[in-house]
């Protein structure tokens, strides 16, 4: 007899970011994942705290990790959320603890948009857990189509899957998005970690050069953490608050209201897998400008639903802004888009999908 949908999501035990104290990240796709699979079950291994306080934090959930296993026959298998760094460290604990004494199943789900370039970089024994942890996977989860054929060509897999990351779609809001009053100036948002990688410097560039043409017409809200001193010294240094507006943190609930308020989203970043950030600023028909890195071209299209520039290109990224700028039935049109494609992130294509992988290994 066919295992029924609660019974299947009940033999999964994820491990990963916490999810319940996060800011982003794996603990996000957990977060969403909690509220769309039933049965949901996860022991968090990392927690963004002091490094002292991660080793105590990871040492208490995995001895929780085998208490659960022992005592919780009906989990087949282990649903591992990785990334780069010491995460591989942590996570092959975890698949060795799971395949070789509990003998369970494992995917190995990979989030991180660096993860090639940090194996090529570490050392031996880095790739040595890099490896253990690919070769012994049943199922090695790939964010994107185009992750997923990196994998295959550097480490030779055979056993990968793309898998989606999902995305609730927001609760009730009009759409389509009413049109900007063109005497308003532009309001986008960008939400990350402030610092270079995320772009967010050369965003000050980009406004200190182009001060004259977007004061009073474009105001960009930053929402995030990070190298915040150096961030408020050069809007204040430069004079430019009326054009870039430092939020600090944005909690769920803020980040929703300016979801709905702003008229799009912005970033520029250097690296990224398959941002939650931008899938959600799409869930809410926001036009994205952002750099052409990782999976973001493989979810928004390049003048469909907003304006794609290479990173560091600052000049690109003020022209993608003054589109907007210029061209205010663009924001309509390419609301109207991002509401079209978003639809394969959300649970009634994605849980559907995670359910047959799950049954397949079970």
């Amino acid at each position: 007899m066919e295992k029924g949908k609660q019974e299947v999501f009940s033999a999964v035990l994820h491990i990963g970011e916490d999810h319940v104290h996060f800011r982003g990240g794996i603990g996000a796709v957990l977060a969403t994942y909690k509220k769309f699979f039933p049965a949901f079950r996860a022991i968090g291994t990392q927690r963004r705290i002091s490094n002292i306080g991660k080793v105590f934090y990871f040492a208490q959930n995995y001895i929780r990790m085998w208490w659960t296993l022992l005592t919780r026959p009906e989990i087949k298998l282990l649903h591992i959320h990785g990334s780069f760094g010491q995460s591989v460290y942590r996570k092959a604990v975890v698949a060795f603890t799971a395949k070789s004494i509990f003998r369970k199943k494992f995917i190995y789900h990979i989030h991180s948009s660096e993860y090639i370039l940090k194996y090529d970089a570490g050392s031996g024994l880095y790739k040595k857990f890099c490896h253990y942890l690919l070769d012994h996977a049943d199922v090695v989860g790939c964010l994107t189509p185009k992750w997923e054929e990196q994998y295959r060509q550097k480490f030779g897999l055979t056993n990968t899957r793309v898998m989606y990351n999902l995305i609730a779609p927001p609760a009730a809001i009009d759409f389509p998005r009413a049109h900007k009053d063109p005497a308003e100036p532009l309001k986008l948002l960008f939400l990350g970690l402030i610092d270079e990688k995320k772009g967010v410097f050369d965003m000050v560039e980009m406004a200190r050069r182009h001060r004259a043409a977007l004061e009073g017409k474009l105001t960009i809200f930053l929402g995030g953490v990070g190298k915040t001193d150096r961030l408020k010294e050069e809007i204040s240094r430069d004079s430019l608050e009326n054009i870039l507006d430092y939020r600090g943190w944005i909690n769920e609930t803020g980040k929703n209201q300016y979801f709905r308020n702003v008229d799009g989203f912005i970033l520029p970043s250097y690296n990224e897998g398959l941002p939650i950030c931008i899938l959600e600023a799409m869930s809410y028909g926001l036009p994205v400008m952002a750099s052409r890195v990782g999976g973001i071209p493989e979810i928004m299209e390049d003048r469909v639903n907003g304006f794609l520039f290479e990173r560091g290109d600052q000049e690109a990224m003020f022209a993608a802004i003054n589109q907007y700028v210029e061209n205010n039935y663009l924001l309509e049109q390419h609301s109207k888009e991002s509401l079209r494609l978003i639809r394969h992130f959300y649970p009634e294509e994605v849980v559907p999908q995670m359910e047959a992988l799950y049954r397949s290994l079970l």
